[in-house]
This record gives C-alpha cells, sequence and structure tokens, in this order.
C-alpha cells in the first residue's frame, strides 16, 4: 500500500470513529468524555485532511469536505483515471 492510501485509510477510520462517537452521542448526550473525543477525532481528521491536500490535491469524499467558494472548484481536480494511483 502506498503512502496515499495509508493517508486515505487513515481519514477514513477518523470519520468511521467520529460516525460511532455520534451515534453514540444520539443516546448518552452529556456524556463530556465522548463530546471531548469527538471534538479531537474531528481536529485530527481536518489535520490528516490538510496534509493529504499538501501531497495530493483536494480530498473530497462527501460535500461536507467541500469548502465554500464562489464556484464549485472540486470538478478542477484530476478525475480517478486521469491519476496513476
Amino acid at each position: 500500500m502506498n503512502e496515499k492510501m495509508k493517508l486515505k485509510r487513515c481519514i477514513d477510520a477518523l470519520a468511521f470513529s467520529i460516525h460511532e462517537i455520534v451515534l453514540f452521542l444520539d443516546t448518552h448526550p452529556h456524556n463530556r468524555q465522548a463530546m471531548s473525543m469527538l471534538s479531537e477525532f474531528r481536529a485530527r481528521r481536518a489535520d490528516k485532511i490538510k496534509e493529504y491536500e499538501s501531497r495530493y490535491g483536494t480530498f473530497v469524499e462527501t460535500v461536507i469536505d467541500v469548502k465554500p467558494t464562489d464556484r464549485w472548484t472540486w470538478l478542477d481536480c484530476p478525475w480517478p483515471w486521469e491519476t496513476e494511483d
């Protein structure tokens, strides 16, 4: 597995953890430890996405990952079949 895929897998693992914490918070809305973990994992995911983008270009997995601009810029990135990976 190359470095790009390892970084993508790390981002995916953090996203999964965030999703699981959110589900937990649905039934435990006052759990401070879970809220703290949610903030930590969101920050870690954001850091990994910044790292990914500095190395490989725009990271777009969901609409949430699209940064607000005056136009839909993710279309300017190479399509999956236009890269060597």
